[in-house]
């Protein structure tokens, strides 16, 4: 590909090139994976700025320079080529879509964002629109897929992020890969990073939809207001919102709406709102109201699943699918990765996995799970380091207040010490309350299991879907599936 083709949106404030038609190798901005010939976008980061590394991607090969100033290294060296312009990282997205052929153009494209409930959101509207006979795509936290074909790894991109919404390069290549799939429609979580860092920037999204908001991240957002104002960036990029407005963000965030909008929730006053919710041990069922009725089972527990299967009942509707499609998708939902997934152990105890990381979150899981426990309650959760301090007793006290056992432990501890995060949670915990101290997760779940019986429930919260755990620089794989299986197996 030549470079003048990608360059149809960018906006060029100078540059030292004659002329744009010559050929390049990719687009990166990562300065470690610059090779001879490709084109090094100088993006601003939080604790890095990409103008930084011209040298580095230069020696490496990097011959075109994306930048938004002129550095003393570029001075020195006039043969490096470069386009200076106002915004390094919109120009970067803009450059990738048109590198991948705009390959979300033709379909329809569903952005949910918000703290809680993204991903079962999308698993559902992908359901959904699957029955209603779309070949539909997914990209979020757990997974991707095109229709029912896993693509997580199988991108022209070799190795893939854990992040809520891929880095660019990630991002286009699974799209252009889902459209080469005979994708017409995408579902994909947009979290408050990838909305401020402007990597959905050239996206047009049919609807995007607003969940909730509790604190979280605020080790990145300078505080709630920054964070929800990240998260209304989406409705910049729509041509329809659908905003929960049960709660004081989402009121905010629907008052400065830049696009038409509808809301939901459980007031009557919201354009879509559940009537008569009934929440038991083994699914939630409620009706839809807007202009009709719609009855609605879905096979999870909890309230949080309302407003989920809410959600995505609403999207569907704007979409135009029909009642009949929605209510059969719901009703025939397959359990989803790490989100109150249970397990089945031979001892009869209820085993739950969570990815509950967040006050809120973790609060509503062990509401749900304590409605239908006829035992005792033993949850086992940890916080994650180099992440908001803040939260790390309140999630303490919530989870002693509501278990009858807890055990804290370790998760994805990062840069930090186990021991400093673990004692930082135990501040909270509520007096002459049940608690243990467990730094190894795989022995604090294998004591939770040890002390359960017949009728209990056992929470591991935190984790969720993920195989893996963070500690230092070092990903080492880590799985509660596998943790819990060797227990009995060994037994």
């Amino acid at each position: 590909m030549r470079f003048c083709d990608i360059l149809s949106d960018v906006k060029i404030l100078a540059t030292n090139i004659p002329s744009y038609n010559f050929c390049f190798g990719k687009i990166c901005s990562d300065s470690s994976k610059a090779e001879l010939g490709d084109v090094f976008v100088c993006r601003r980061g939080s604790t890095a700025d990409g103008h930084d590394f011209i040298e580095k991607a230069y020696k490496l090969g990097a011959r075109t320079f994306i930048v938004d100033r002129i550095t003393d290294y570029m001075l020195q060296n006039p043969q490096l080529r470069y386009i200076r312009v106002a915004d390094t990282s919109l120009t970067e997205v803009k450059m990738l879509d048109a590198a991948y052929g705009y390959p979300s153009r033709g379909m329809k494209l569903i952005g949910i964002t918000g703290t809680n409930g993204k991903t079962s959101t999308a698993y559902m509207i992908k359901a959904i629109l699957d029955a209603a006979g779309y070949r539909t795509g997914l990209i979020g936290t757990v997974k991707s897929f095109a229709g029912e074909d896993d693509i997580t790894h199988t991108s022209s991109v070799s190795k893939f992020s854990s992040m809520t919404t891929p880095s660019p390069v990630e991002l286009f290549s699974l799209l252009a890969d889902m459209k080469r799939r005979g994708c017409n429609a995408v579902v994909m979580e947009a979290s408050s990073h990838a909305l401020a860092q402007k990597r959905l920037d050239s996206l047009r999204f049919t609807v995007g939809i607003f969940t909730n908001l509790s604190e979280d991240h605020l080790d990145y957002h300078k505080d709630i207001s920054d964070y929800r104002n990240a998260k209304a960036h989406l409705f910049d990029l729509c041509k329809t919102a659908l905003i929960n407005t049960d709660s004081h963000d989402g009121k905010l965030i629907a008052n400065a709406c830049p696009c038409n909008f509808f809301t939901y929730g459980t007031d009557t006053d919201a354009d879509f709102f559940a009537d008569a919710p009934l929440f038991e041990s083994t699914q939630t069922s409620f009706t839809l109201c807007d202009n009709a009725r719609m009855n609605i089972v879905c096979p999870i527990p909890g309230e949080f699943t309302l407003y989920n299967a809410l959600a995505a009942a609403s999207c569907a509707k704007l979409l135009g699918v029909t009642d009949e499609a929605i209510c059969c998708a719901l009703k025939g939902l397959k359990q989803i990765p790490g989100r109150l997934e249970r397990v089945s152990v031979p001892t009869g105890t209820n085993v739950f996995i969570d990815y509950a990381h967040t006050p809120d979150a973790l609060e509503k899981v062990l509401i749900t799970l304590r409605k239908s426990c006829n035992g005792k309650l033993i949850t086992v959760f940890g916080c994650g380091g180099d992440r908001e301090r803040e939260k790390r007793p309140i999630m303490g006290r919530i989870a002693t207040s509501l278990s009858d056992i807890t055990v804290i432990t370790s998760d994805n501890p990062r840069s930090e010490d186990p021991k400093k995060i673990i004692s930082e949670i135990a501040v909270g915990v509520k007096r002459n309350s049940d608690f243990r101290i467990i730094e190894n997760r795989a022995q604090a779940i294998e004591f939770a299991l040890s002390v359960s019986k017949a009728g209990d429930t056992v929470l591991l919260a935190g984790k969720g879907h993920e195989d893996y755990e963070v500690v230092g620089n070092e990903k080492r794989h880590f799985s509660e599936h596998e943790v819990i299986k060797s227990l009995y197996k060994e037994r």
